[in-house]
């Protein structure tokens, strides 16, 4: 799909904008670069995002111990077991609207995994679980944080449509109950991702 040079004028100033970008923000635009460089690419960058969150919640699922072994298991489980179907409806989004590239097996595993290593940077190989609780609630403020760059991309190119607005805010409904249900768990430190 090629773009109306409006439209990568378009892309191209809002993240010139965005030279203070965030953490988030400089993954996502090398991801959509890597894809397509259109700004459909940026759903790919957010799949692998959603993708990564999910393996770093299941893996605090299989890790949970203690005093809070059985509550923290199951909170595990159903934020990654409910992030799936969006997973799912995102993937179908961006094959739909830019074509198989943006799933490419081995582009979304080499971010993925590039994801999950900076998750973990700097931290301890046992956690426990108050800091397993911080890692996953931290994880679902960078979700909260893509969806929002992604909309403001897809939003400024011009191409974002009710649907895929519908499907990109339905996805940050069910990551904002994450963070509620996290945040309840969660020993309280400040976040750097909390707005």
């Amino acid at each position: 799909m090629k773009l109306a040079d409006q439209q990568k004028s378009a892309v191209r100033g809002w993240v010139k904008a965005a030279q203070v970008e965030s953490e988030v923000a400089q993954a996502l635009r090398i991801m959509a670069t890597e894809t397509t460089g259109s700004p459909f690419g940026w759903l790919s960058g957010l799949l692998v995002m959603l993708r990564s969150a999910s393996v770093i919640h299941q893996a605090h699922h299989w890790q949970s111990k203690g005093d809070v072994f059985y509550s923290d298991h199951k909170l595990y489980m159903r934020i990654y077991e409910d992030s799936q179907d969006f997973i799912d409806s995102l993937a179908e989004r961006a094959v739909g609207l830019a074509g198989p590239a943006l799933v490419n097996p081995s582009l979304q595993t080499k971010y993925q995994a590039m994801c999950v290593h900076k998750t973990y940077e700097g931290t301890k190989v046992d956690e426990g679980p108050n800091g397993m609780a911080q890692i996953s609630l931290q994880t679902e403020y960078r979700i909260l944080e893509g969806i929002k760059i992604v909309l403001g991309v897809l939003r400024q190119a011009g191409v974002l449509s009710d649907g895929t607005e519908n499907l990109l805010q339905g996805i940050a409904d069910k990551h904002e109950e994450f963070v509620y249900l996290l945040k309840q768990r969660a020993v309280a430190t400040p976040y750097s991702y909390a707005r």
